[in-house]
């Protein structure tokens, strides 16, 4: 027997008590099978959409809701409300183009993707598993529901989500179902960027993320081009003894678990491939793989709709991962003044990154990176000033001066500069008296 919270008791009682079957199904019983918990709660039911409304009316449903059914946080839970249906066929191999309502869960359960995914559970009746999916947790295997080719071609997310559980949990592929996702990875292209941003932040951000992008480099190719064309690619330069790709998921497995940062690691050298040079000795050089680099992601960030600054924010990244940064104090209060102080951050974990997936050569790197991360927090320690609006002086004290209006700004960056320099303090009389000696 499962345990459920009083939310959730209280909520499979609303529909039972009007009459209609609710069970618990999907993430939920697999993870409380395991004994993990989790907030994200689904349910499906014999009540209609319209009557789904109604019912939960009061728990005020999103708007943007479920095509069949309601969603609605209550408790600590996010809920997911959905009436049992069949789906026929998949004409654009993403979304069916039939579905019909129906009373039986064995039906609704065909529907489901993997066994695993495929219990449902009801406190007063029990477990009820179609497929084998209680076995196929204990054995942690990932199994397509019904013939793979068939089943997997009908959706192509499907593909994606069987690696995005696959980057989540590590359970290991049943053969016939991995067998058809590699004969259809080529269908993954067809995927729009915004039905894939979930699932891939998912897969990107998963704990066997790494592993499962090492054994399955293909993946990843299929769904980026230039991605692809890192596998297996020999850098031929005794800095690195991983090849591209295993390079660059070993450096996105450093970074901090979002979209935009782990897209950054995957990213960073796609470049290389379209830039290297080779020198007398036969090693190969990458000069502006960097901007190369930023150039083949900066589609990506649009296609997955991140915000303008967002873009900005990492194709910044990238252009920098191999920024010649030197352990002086003013160089860094400068970098933060351009970029922020959470960007100067990410930049050196992403260095840290690059240089751990290195040769041993790099290794005095990775300690100038503990040392520029000191030297950061330093000066927010300190409060060092990185910017105009850290100065003891503003526009309105040197226009009462009398600076020109126009020469206002030019005249506080030339103050921080001195500020940061150390040849003034930040004091305000003392900032008074070197503007107007300039004057």
């Amino acid at each position: 027997m499962l345990e459920i919270s009083v939310e959730i008791r209280e909520v499979l009682d609303i529909l039972t008590n009007q009459g209609y079957e609710a069970y618990l199904v999907g993430g939920y019983v697999r993870d409380a099978i395991q004994h993990h918990n989790t907030s994200d709660i689904d349910i499906c039911t014999n009540a209609k959409p319209p009557v789904l409304h109604e019912l939960f009316e009061h728990f005020k449903p999103s708007e943007v809701g479920l095509d069949y059914g309601v969603k609605f946080n209550y408790g600590e839970s996010s809920f997911e409300i959905s009436t049992m249906r069949q789906e026929m066929t998949y004409s654009d191999q993403r979304h069916p183009d039939t579905v019909i309502f129906i009373d039986d869960i064995r039906l609704d359960a065909m529907r489901r993707d993997f066994t695993v995914n495929a219990l449902y559970y009801h406190p007063d009746k029990g477990l009820f598993d179609f497929f084998g999916g209680k076995q196929d947790i204990e054995s942690k295997v990932l199994r397509v529901i019904g013939d793979p080719l068939t089943r997997l071609h009908e959706d192509s997310l499907r593909i994606v989500r069987l690696f995005r559980f696959k980057s989540e949990l590590d359970y290991a592929f049943d053969p016939e179902t991995i067998s058809a996702a590699y004969e259809l990875m080529d269908t993954l292209h067809t995927i729009h960027p915004m039905q894939l941003k979930e699932e891939l932040t998912r897969y990107l951000c998963g704990p066997s993320f790494h592993v499962t992008s090492h054994d399955y480099p293909w993946f990843l190719g299929s769904l980026f081009p230039e991605v692809a064309n890192m596998i297996d690619y020999d850098q031929q330069n005794p800095y690195h003894t991983m090849n591209l790709y295993d390079h660059s998921i070993t450096v996105t497995q450093q970074l901090p678990l979002t979209l935009g940062h782990r897209l950054v690691g995957l990213f960073h050298d796609t470049g290389k491939v379209c830039v290297q040079t080779m020198d007398a000795a036969g090693i190969a050089h990458y000069g502006g793989h960097a901007t190369a680099s930023a150039t083949i992601a900066h589609p990506y960030f649009l296609e997955f709709q991140f915000t303008k600054e967002e873009i900005a924010y990492f194709t910044e990244l990238i252009l920098n991962h191999g920024l010649s940064i030197q352990p002086v104090l003013a160089d860094f209060q400068r970098l933060i003044g351009q970029y922020g102080v959470a960007w100067v951050y990410d930049l050196i974990t992403l260095k840290r990154a690059d240089n751990l997936a290195k040769s041993d050569k790099a290794a005095y790197q990775v300690e100038r990176c503990a040392h520029f991360k000191a030297i950061v927090d330093t000066i927010i320690d300190q409060g060092l000033p990185t910017t105009t609006k850290d100065l003891a002086i503003n526009g309105h004290d040197l226009r009462d001066a009398g600076v020109k209006p126009h020469d206002i700004g030019k005249r506080l960056h030339a103050l921080l500069d001195a500020v940061i320099d150390g040849k003034v303090l930040n004091e305000k009389d003392k900032l008074l008296n070197m503007s107007l000696e300039e004057l």
